[in-house]
């Protein structure tokens, strides 16, 4: 309950990762560091972080940590302006959670254009 305390705390945590070569929970930390940058209205900085922890899933194939940075990268996008690259990360991300039978995180994730979207009819 307090950003400071907890920016501060996965900055630490992010540090350490780094120094240890734990590229997993650096990619974890920094979705976080995305997720709580798009609350604060940073899109810009969300999708930076974001396309990070994207990077470092995707050389270990961690999936489901590629599925959830998918998943806010498409959110960070849309939030953006940036509708292509939101479709294109929400599609993939789509395809993760269904691979991966998670059907309430494909649900998060489908719902991030809304009813009304084309995503849902390409998916």
């Amino acid at each position: 309950m307090n950003p400071a305390k907890g920016k501060a705390l996965s900055e630490e945590t992010l540090k350490l990762a780094a120094e240890l070569g734990d590229h997993a929970v650096e990619s974890r930390v920094l979705v976080e560091f995305a997720s709580s940058d798009l609350q604060d209205s940073n899109a810009d900085r969300a999708i930076e972080y974001g396309e990070k922890s994207l990077s470092l899933a995707r050389e270990l194939n961690l999936r489901e940590q590629m599925a959830y940075t998918l998943s806010d990268l498409g959110w960070a996008y849309n939030v953006a302006c940036r509708f292509e690259e939101s479709e294109a990360r929400l599609i993939e991300g789509a395809s993760l959670w269904r691979e991966l039978g998670n059907m309430p995180m494909l649900n998060n994730n489908l719902n991030a254009w809304g009813p009304e979207s084309r995503l849902v009819w390409k998916i």
